[in-house]
């Protein structure tokens, strides 16, 4: 675990990161900028830890855990916040971490990490963000998952259109669907953003035959540019199961603690890795621009930094 006085001793470093590397974020003003409200709150984590933020005391001796902030708090008033924008994290910088659905440059998100090492909240976030900040002409999303009972609490966002069994014809259905829906945007584009979440990739690719096969690569590849992002999440464990070709397709990978560097240099497509370490189930890790940055975890119910 990376202690709080080690992260602050590296905000500067990656605050400058933040600025100048980060261009498929999009435009840097909106997509790194901090409502006021929030500002004030993650600045006093960040600057002053001590002030006004109730202590846990963590697991490990002689190391104090500050709540981060919730979603909402994060985010701030709702007319402050950007639209066709998502929030990945909270960044060791103080920064929020958000994506800008409009800029296909990022391509399809990769979230890889050791089993319970927080894939599925992640997600859970990401798509909770998507549905605060956007409304349902705006942002549209679809889940396919191992278990449906974890996002059924996802499922009650007008947001939200298809929550479906991984192994399911449903599933191999809506992946028919946003293909041919991506097909007919080349020659009508439309306002409506649509996500596509599928949990465990390595199991899914296997229920599929080789032309749902072929109709989700091109999702991957190509469904970006088009309004249709894939978010993916894999287990680090089952890697040897994946066609590296699948690896690549996707430009964005998110990794969340990995323990052997080898596994996790392989998944991140390059050296050097930090995996390792990441606090466990609430932190992660993305490589832009030659360096590596990483960020926290923000969901409804706050959580420990």
């Amino acid at each position: 675990m990376i202690k709080l006085e080690d992260r602050l001793t590296i905000r500067n470093k990656v605050l400058e990161s933040l600025k100048s590397s980060l261009p498929w974020l999009g435009n840097q003003v909106k997509s790194l900028r901090i409502p006021n409200r929030g500002r004030n709150q993650t600045e006093k984590i960040v600057n002053n830890p001590e002030e006004d933020i109730e202590p846990v005391v963590n697991s490990e001796p002689n190391e104090i855990a500050y709540r981060l902030p919730t979603l909402q708090e994060v985010l701030g008033a709702e007319e402050t916040r950007e639209p066709y924008t998502i929030l990945l994290g909270l960044c060791d910088d103080g920064l929020p971490l958000t994506l800008n659905l409009t800029n296909p440059a990022p391509g399809s998100v990769l979230i890889s990490a050791d089993q319970g090492a927080g894939k599925t909240r992640l997600l859970h976030s990401i798509l909770d963000s998507a549905a605060l900040i956007n409304s349902t002409e705006q942002v549209s999303f679809n889940i396919i998952t191992t278990d449906v009972n974890e996002y059924t609490d996802l499922a009650e966002w007008p947001n939200c259109q298809k929550l479906v069994a991984f192994d399911s014809p449903s599933a191999m259905t809506l992946i028919q669907e946003l293909y041919d829906e991506s097909e007919k945007r080349r020659s009508e584009p439309a306002q409506l953003v649509s996500i596509l979440v599928i949990e465990e990739l390595a199991s899914f690719i296997r229920k599929t035959s080789a032309n749902q096969f072929s109709q989700l690569m091109r999702l991957i590849k190509h469904g970006p540019r088009l309004g249709i992002w894939v978010f993916a999440s894999l287990s680090a464990s089952v890697i040897e199961q994946i066609d590296p070709a699948v690896l690549d397709a996707f430009r964005t990978h998110l990794l969340g603690f990995i323990d052997d560097s080898e596994l996790a240099n392989y998944l991140a497509r390059t050296d050097d890795c930090p995996s390792s370490q990441l606090t466990e189930g609430g932190q992660f890790c993305a490589y832009v621009d030659g360096d590596w940055f990483s960020f926290w975890i923000c969901d409804n119910g706050g959580g420990e930094l």
